[in-house]
């Protein structure tokens, strides 16, 4: 009914949600898309602490997850460009060590080389080439925006990648973190934590090493 604002991680105003209550209101359409940016943050804050903070306290408990025994589960995925093994296995231990903050400063940046390799695969030329001869890679808005992207990703992880990283009335974490606008006590939070998450489920599905994981877990329980 009435007119709000968003706030950033340090109380600075970022954007104004005009009030709405039907389609004939002016404003309405940007008040549903500020309601769906809201309602998507509290699924996030659910699924970490209720979901995926659960899973992962019975994963590190049963396993040992350095980078070396992570190289073994996800290489081979399609979202790893050539050479960058090394850096996303870094990456990830750190989130299997508790240490979400770090892992988001060296994961975050890399959402979007792991979506320009996935574009290539699917036969893309993820850059755009001006008139002078100059080449600009694709960024997220442009990969996650793409037909061809999204078909192969599904429309609900694209709709994930979107609210999480870029969206206006979601936490834009890639463009806060890349601009050091989140306090040192928030960077170990929800949207770190749902971030390596997602960074995670984008490099082992599906890769015969996690294929392998999943029948050594399957047979353990069998046992």
């Amino acid at each position: 009914m009435f007119d709000s604002r968003v706030f950033d991680y340090e109380g600075r105003t970022v954007a104004n949600v005009p009030g709405a209550l039907t389609s004939d209101d002016p404003g309405y359409e940007e008040r549903i898309k500020f309601d769906i940016q809201r309602s998507m943050t509290m699924r996030r804050d659910f699924a970490v602490q209720a979901q995926i903070m659960n899973a992962f306290r019975i994963l590190t408990s049963e396993h040992s997850f350095d980078a070396e025994y992570l190289s073994s589960i996800i290489a081979g995925s399609s979202f790893i460009p050539d050479g960058r093994l090394e850096h996303f296995c870094e990456g990830l231990t750190l989130g299997f060590d508790w240490k979400f903050s770090h892992a988001a400063h060296i994961l975050v940046p890399q959402f979007e080389a792991g979506l320009r390799e996935v574009a290539t695969k699917l036969g893309l030329s993820a850059r755009n080439l001006s008139a002078s001869g100059v080449e600009d890679a694709w960024g997220l808005d442009r990969l996650l925006t793409e037909q061809a992207v999204v078909s192969h990703l599904g429309d609900d992880l694209v709709f994930e990648l979107r609210s999480l990283l870029i969206e206006n009335f979601g936490p834009k974490f890639r463009h806060n973190l890349s601009h050091g606008l989140i306090p040192p006590q928030a960077l170990g939070g929800a949207d770190s934590i749902y971030a390596w998450w997602l960074f995670l489920r984008l490099c082992v599905f599906p890769t015969p090493g996690f294929h392998a994981f999943s029948r050594e877990g399957a047979a353990s329980v069998a046992s």
